[in-house]
């Protein structure tokens, strides 16, 4: 596995931990939800205004999470405990290491045909 290789697997592995442990935090969840539908107010242009030229710099985005914002989170469903993020955790690291596992194997050489 090359440097390159390397690095890259460490900085996608820093950003599985940080993505679990961000998404593990109800505040956090909350701030991030927040944000999508602040920022969803911007997906279209508002109402009465002039249609964008064609080749305009910045048309309108598309929703994120379609025309009605986020989708409702289920009331009854309770956080993931600290458990099931470990296990995630685990399942993810052990993915990893079996694609790494994979992708270290040296490919066969096909043996040209003499002719």
């Amino acid at each position: 596995m090359s440097e390159t290789d390397k690095l890259a697997e460490r900085y996608l592995a820093l950003w599985t931990q940080y993505l679990t442990a961000l998404m593990a935090d109800p505040r956090a969840v909350e701030t991030l939800k927040r944000w999508m539908a602040f920022t969803g107010q911007f997906a279209y242009p508002a109402s009465g205004m002039a249609q964008p030229q064609s080749g305009a710099l910045f048309p309108a985005w598309p929703p994120f999470f379609g025309p009605f914002g986020a989708p409702p989170s289920p009331a009854a469903e309770a956080p993931a405990s600290s458990d099931e993020i470990t296990e995630l955790s685990r399942r993810v690291d052990a993915l990893e290491r079996r694609l790494a596992a994979l992708e270290s194997k040296p490919k066969p050489r096909r043996s040209r045909a003499t002719g």
